[in-house]
């Protein structure tokens, strides 16, 4: 059900908000891996969640050393 769904979700929000802030003051991993692997995984959720027909659009704008980067997925 709906309110199962996303109480699930909100926990592996807090489980990955806690994984990635320690990652970025202890160092080590670069961070914004583990946070476009739960923004993916968040996403295939709900896709999964919502039913085989379902279709999303995601714009994806990045910002790192070189320069500015536009991807479309």
């Amino acid at each position: 059900d709906e309110e199962s769904f996303y109480a699930l979700e909100n926990a592996k929000i807090v489980r990955e908000a806690e994984k990635y802030y320690r990652k970025m003051f202890e160092g080590g991993e670069v961070t914004w891996n583990i946070r476009d692997t739960h923004m993916c995984d968040c996403l295939q959720d709900l896709l999964k969640h919502q039913g085989d027909r379902t279709k999303a659009v995601i714009w994806v704008r990045r910002r790192r050393r070189g320069g500015e980067n536009l991807r479309f997925v």
